[in-house]
């Protein structure tokens, strides 16, 4: 009698079992990317936790985003606080990869040479989810004759720092963004002003053909440029076929929310890209996302699904002229807020913390660390070790549950992958 009963049992056990593999192969098979976007590590505190974080990073921005395909899309990037601040660089590569973003122009004027090494780390990671990096830097009065060394001399610190990378990933680009026409003299010696300006580009022209960083050279123009005559070492055109023909590639602030009609982004951008096709150059038009006036410039209030139909409608029309390099949005903070990330299984960092310093409420499934009241982590499945915390990456979202300032993560599935 007991080994029948013996038997039942184990029959019973390996039945269970075996539905239980059934179950999660299925689930596998029926939504793979929930599992492989969900990476988080329980990591302890002390030593090799600064490794471990770094290790989970790298391999949770390839776990959400394995390959960035699809048309070119820059991204201006004027807050260095990425480079330094672990979590605040891991959220951007998380964001660039789930919005396809293939080339960053990051602000790097402070940087160099002060943060060489950060920089350094950062074009590297960037590189590893396919994001190239260009050094961005510019102000209205570089324009000026007396400031050009001060351009002159953060392009020769992009280009220092560039050829001290022997091995791995570069900066693939200096990237100016110098308007002269918010200067007064614009309207007091217009011509004076643009001959000052083309002079600098030439002279950073020069710069980067002179040595071996191998950086191309990127500028930013209004789409009226068009319409701006000016006559530059005895040649008389358009201001924007000057500026085409000294630089590499030019990203138009092609700042309208609607693609089509005379006064669209394709209009706006035939005559460069109609020039650049002429001179074997490229041309990327760019867009704005941030709250500014007047309404018709930016995709603030028509939202990502909008502004995604009317660069849609831009590629189909452009996309056969040999100029066209894509897309460029102004800027992470205003696509961040534009296209916000609600509900997407990160890999998440923040911090450990021994058990004593955490309070649970398991009814609620939540975690709130007694020395950060504002912060509030949130996930299905609280861990039974609390000696060994989850790392969580942190995301602001005043408008949930917690009140302003409270940090809210949604929907996280707890996948251990490193485990000290």
């Amino acid at each position: 009698m007991k080994r029948i009963l013996l038997s039942v049992l184990l029959a019973a056990m390996l039945t269970v079992v075996v539905v239980h593999v059934i179950f999660v192969m299925a689930k596998a098979v029926i939504s793979p990317s929930r599992e492989q976007a969900s990476v988080c590590v329980y990591c302890a505190e002390g030593a090799g936790r600064d490794s471990l974080i770094k290790e989970s990073l790298i391999a949770g921005e390839k776990a959400i985003g394995e390959q960035v395909g699809g048309t070119y899309r820059g991204l201006w990037v004027w807050n260095v606080d990425i480079v330094a601040d672990t979590a605040a660089r891991h959220e951007f590569f998380i964001f660039a990869q789930l919005k396809n973003v293939s080339g960053a122009y990051l602000y790097a004027y402070d940087l160099l040479p002060n943060s060489s090494s950060e920089l350094g780390d950062f074009v590297v990671r960037a590189d590893d989810i396919g994001v190239e990096v260009e050094l961005l830097a510019g102000d209205p009065t570089w324009a000026l004759t007396p400031t050009h060394p001060i351009a002159l001399g953060f392009v020769q610190r992009a280009i220092t720092f560039t050829q001290s990378i022997t091995k791995g990933a570069r900066p693939v680009g200096i990237h100016l963004d110098v308007e002269p026409y918010l200067l007064p003299e614009w309207n007091s010696d217009r011509s004076s002003t643009i001959t000052q300006y083309l002079d600098l580009l030439s002279d950073v022209e020069q710069e980067l053909a002179a040595s071996s960083a191998s950086l191309t050279f990127t500028v930013d123009i209004p789409f009226w440029y068009d319409i701006i005559t000016a006559t530059y070492r005895s040649v008389t055109k358009p201001l924007n076929q000057h500026i085409q023909d000294i630089v590499d590639r030019v990203v138009i602030m092609d700042y309208r929310d609607f693609a089509e009609g005379n006064d669209g982004i394709i209009d706006h951008a035939q005559n460069e890209m109609d020039y650049a096709q002429s001179i074997a150059k490229g041309v990327v038009i760019g867009v704005e996302t941030n709250d500014v006036e007047p309404e018709k410039v930016t995709f603030f209030e028509e939202g990502e699904t909008v502004m995604e139909s009317e660069l849609a409608l831009v590629e189909q029309h452009y996309h056969t002229n040999s100029a066209f390099r894509g897309f460029a949005i102004h800027d992470y903070p205003g696509y961040r807020a534009l296209a916000p990330i609600k509900s997407v299984h990160l890999p998440l960092v923040l911090k450990s913390y021994p058990a004593d310093r955490l309070t649970t409420h398991p009814s609620r499934r939540h975690h709130r660390s007694s020395h950060h009241p504002n912060l509030l982590l949130r996930h299905p499945r609280p861990p039974k070790q609390l000696s060994r915390l989850p790392v969580f990456h942190v995301s602001q979202h005043p408008e949930d549950a917690g009140g302003a300032g409270s940090v809210v993560i949604r929907d996280v599935v707890m996948v251990p992958l490193i485990t000290p």
